[in-house]
């Protein structure tokens, strides 16, 4: 393959070359197959149905997530998840945090570099709108037992990482001045206060992890690409 002709932003792949699989549903999809439009074409089809949408800000907001997401998993602090994540991820992502409590192990994440993020899909499905993003990063990302010794990952090299992270808000809603808050905000009223564990903010009372107000993560899954890039 010519590398020259491929359409890269920011350390994603962009074209259609390379086969993400996914044999045993561990995550590893196959992108050109799942989402064959090209980011400009993503775009168009959201600006149709939210004009205010930006793109810039969007990414800049999911970069946002995706340290919070290290961070929660690094300090064990489920706390940080409940404002942007949907139930069925809080729950998963919890008992994963619960586990490394419960086994005495500490996931150390360090050296985070976010190499970029590229839209690939959005669609309405039923009252619902999704949309998909890619993420690519770099990071030192090991896990070790109460002792400090290595048990899963490699301590001294930073991995390169890939991501699919999928987006979802109910029909009609539109970008606001709330929308691109940092993660720990809250979304319908933009305080920096805490989310309760049914999903309700403290201080408005909205639950706000249903895509009533704004985006919400509903599935976030690592991804291998094949083939030189």
């Amino acid at each position: 393959i010519d590398n020259s002709t491929q359409e890269t932003v920011s350390g994603i792949v962009d074209g259609k070359e390379f086969d993400l699989l996914d044999r045993d549903d561990d995550g590893r999809i196959a992108i050109h197959e799942y989402y064959t439009l090209t980011e400009q074409e993503v775009l168009e089809k959201i600006l149709k149905e939210d004009e205010l949408f930006s793109k810039e800000k969007f990414y800049s907001w999911t970069r946002s997530i995706y340290q919070t997401l290290m961070r929660a998993f690094a300090e064990k602090n489920m706390a940080l998840l409940r404002s942007f994540e949907e139930d069925a991820l809080f729950i998963q992502h919890k008992q994963k945090i619960e586990e490394y409590i419960r086994n005495k192990e500490t996931r150390n994440i360090s050296k985070v570099f976010i190499k970029g993020v590229l839209l690939k899909d959005y669609h309405i499905e039923g009252n619902q709108q999704i949309l998909v993003v890619a993420l690519a990063a770099s990071l030192r990302d090991y896990v070790t037992d109460e002792d400090g010794n290595v048990v899963r990952g490699m301590s001294r090299n930073a991995a390169r990482k890939q991501y699919i992270m999928t987006f979802v808000r109910d029909k009609g809603v539109k970008t606001t001045s709330n929308s691109h808050l940092l993660a720990t905000n809250c979304p319908n009223c933009g305080a920096d206060v805490g989310i309760l564990e049914d999903g309700k903010c403290n201080y408005c009372g909205s639950v706000v992890t249903t895509g009533k107000y704004g985006w919400v993560l509903l599935g976030f899954k690592e991804i291998k690409i094949i083939g030189d890039y």
